[in-house]
């Protein structure tokens, strides 16, 4: 398992004092890229190789957001590789042991101009040393995005994109997470991604709560679906 020992930064932070869901995701790829760096198969290879790991989904399992000036251990192992496709674990948790958050994930390796799927070479598998997994989730099935109303709409600005000049994971979930109702907490986050977004899309919001479960989906006017968003709240 690969650690980065970090601490929560006010910059990672909600406006209820606690790292945002958006700093959450953001750590958890940042980890995962300097494991790739450190193992000589990081960004500059991926981009000198016109490759790029394109995320699927993820499920994030929250035990409690940790707040300002803490020091936490955010931890990554990769588990299975099959094909084009990856699955890899990330565990946020404090320097004395107490689990945070943890996620399961799914990536897809691809052309990074065509976005078109690529087998895994040897030369990128071969640099990782496989682990148990220390959680799964089911990251295939779609959930019922039905009976959810139009709220908002925005337009996809260059802050929004990331080197693949899309977009970004992150970015994503913020833009989910400003419609979740004040005062409840998350206790799971399930995200797929199905469309990219790119500069100037114009994203609608569409939203729907049902008890602890609430809906967003982030789609087009025609409701082509970018993301798909289930928050489990207390």
């Amino acid at each position: 398992m690969y650690n980065w020992d970090a601490r929560i930064r006010y910059s990672e932070l909600d406006s209820n004092a606690v790292l945002s869901m958006g700093a959450l995701v953001n750590i958890f790829q940042d980890c995962a890229n300097f494991d790739s760096e450190d193992h000589g198969v990081g960004l500059s290879f991926l981009m000198e190789h016109k490759m790029a790991w394109i995320l699927l989904g993820w499920e994030f399992d929250i035990r409690r957001m940790p707040t300002m000036g803490e020091e936490v251990v955010v931890s990554t192992l990769p588990y299975d590789f099959k094909g084009s496709f990856g699955y890899r674990n990330f565990v946020l948790s404090t320097s004395k042991g107490e689990l945070l958050a943890r996620a399961d994930s799914m990536w897809m390796f691809a052309n990074w101009e065509t976005l078109r799927p690529l087998r895994i070479p040897e030369e990128i598998y071969g640099r990782y040393e496989l682990e148990e997994a220390v959680y799964r989730a089911d990251l295939r099935s779609k959930p019922a995005m039905e009976d959810l109303k139009d709220v908002d709409t925005f337009c996809i600005m260059k802050q929004h994109l990331d080197t693949n000049h899309h977009v970004n994971n992150a970015q994503y979930v913020d833009f989910a997470a400003q419609y979740l109702p004040k005062n409840r907490t998350v206790k799971n986050m399930k995200v797929q991604y199905r469309k990219q977004a790119f500069l100037g899309d114009e994203v609608h919001a569409y939203v729907g709560e049902d008890e602890q479960i609430f809906k967003v989906m982030l789609g087009t006017k025609e409701k082509e679906v970018y993301s798909t968003f289930v928050f489990e709240l207390e």
